[in-house]
This record gives C-alpha cells, sequence and structure tokens, in this order.
C-alpha cells in the first residue's frame, strides 16, 4: 500500500510540472520569421511621418483588442501634413527573391470620422539604387479589422518607381536586396488612429 502511494504522488508530481511546463510555453509564444503576430511586443515596427509626435519611433503596442482579442501596434496621427506609415523591422529585409510569387498579407483597422479618406501608396517596396515599387489598395480599411492579401508578382497590379505596371524583372531587382518595407497607416484627412495586426510575407 506504501509502494502504491508513493508512486502515486510521483505520477501527480509528474503531471504537474508537464502542466506547468505548458502553460510557460503559451506564456512566452515567439513570434515567426516571417509574420508579426505582435503576442507580446511591437516586434520592431516603427513609424515614420506624422504620427507619435516624431518619426522613426517604436509603433504604439496594445495587449489587446487585436484579432482574437490579443496584441497588435497603432499609431495616433498628428495631423501636421504628410503620410504616417508602420515600417517593417529588419527581419523582412534583404534578399527576399524567395517571396517572388508569394503574397504579403494584414489586417489593418482605422479610428476616424470615415468622412475625409485620401488615396496615397498603401504598400511601399524599396530595393538598392532607388528602385520601388507601391500599390494601392482598392478599398480603405475600415473601422472593423479589414484584410488584405497582396501578390508579390504580376497578379496584383504594382507600380514602379516611373508609375509604369510593375514587370517580374522589377520585382526581382526590389527583392534582390529590400531595403524597406512600409504599410500606410493612415487614411483620413484630419484626426485618425491606424492599428496593424497579423502582418505576414508568405511563399505561396
Amino acid at each position: 500500500m506504501l509502494k502504491m502511494s508513493r508512486l502515486y504522488y510521483v505520477l501527480l508530481i509528474l503531471g504537474l510540472l508537464a502542466f506547468v511546463s505548458c502553460e510557460e510555453e503559451e506564456d512566452t509564444l515567439t513570434e515567426g520569421v516571417n509574420s508579426s503576430e505582435f503576442y507580446n511586443d511591437a516586434d520592431g515596427w516603427t513609424i515614420e511621418g506624422d504620427a507619435e509626435g516624431c518619426s522613426s519611433i517604436d509603433a504604439a503596442y496594445s495587449p489587446f483588442n487585436g484579432l482574437d482579442n490579443s496584441g497588435y501596434i497603432y499609431a495616433e496621427d498628428d495631423v501636421t501634413g504628410g503620410v504616417w506609415y508602420f515600417v517593417a523591422p529588419g527581419k523582412y529585409l534583404g534578399n527576399k527573391t524567395s517571396f517572388l510569387g508569394g503574397s504579403i498579407s494584414l489586417w489593418l483597422i482605422q479610428e476616424s470620422a470615415m468622412d475625409d479618406q485620401f488615396y496615397s501608396k498603401d504598400v511601399i517596396l524599396e530595393g538598392s539604387n532607388g528602385s520601388e515599387l507601391y500599390y494601392e489598395f482598392d478599398s480603405y480599411p475600415s473601422t472593423n479589422w479589414t484584410y488584405y492579401e497582396i501578390s508579390l508578382d504580376t497578379t496584383s497590379v504594382w507600380l514602379n518607381q516611373n508609375e509604369d505596371t510593375a514587370s517580374m524583372a522589377d520585382f526581382e531587382t526590389v527583392l534582390n536586396n529590400l531595403q524597406k518595407l512600409w504599410i500606410r497607416g493612415e487614411y483620413q484627412t484630419g484626426e485618425d488612429t491606424g492599428g496593424l495586426d497579423k502582418f505576414q510575407l508568405r511563399t505561396e
């Protein structure tokens, strides 16, 4: 009877340790190499343009109210002119030709009056030697999370720095040495707040 009691307690302790280990794994989710889920922080994303008081600052982070009530990043417009952007961190830069023919997927949201929206470059990819591709969405983000997926080839209508429709050669040039990846966060003339969640570079 004593041996059985000891065995029971040993098994109980092992079970508790396994449970704690699983809980710790859930609490320390890490970002993927080619994705930003914003589990714990802004994952290195910054802001450029007239938001949050200045440029080249860390994006603001909220642990709630993103998709699935998880974390997301955002910025508030300073209404000083210009357009502000979410700026991707270094893990998305460099040689990204493996994503040629793949896509960019992301979710955007805006908090604004939604009464004076304007068009601008929504996604900007910049390579070396001044090479650039940009894409404009067919519709604006709404006050609810809005999904976008853009092909990294001629399936989607990208324009190059000369405002010509991008060719596959343009994509190869830019993705061979990607220097900049910007996502527009401002869509309203006047006060607004923009949010970004679940950004991903996809190979297919």
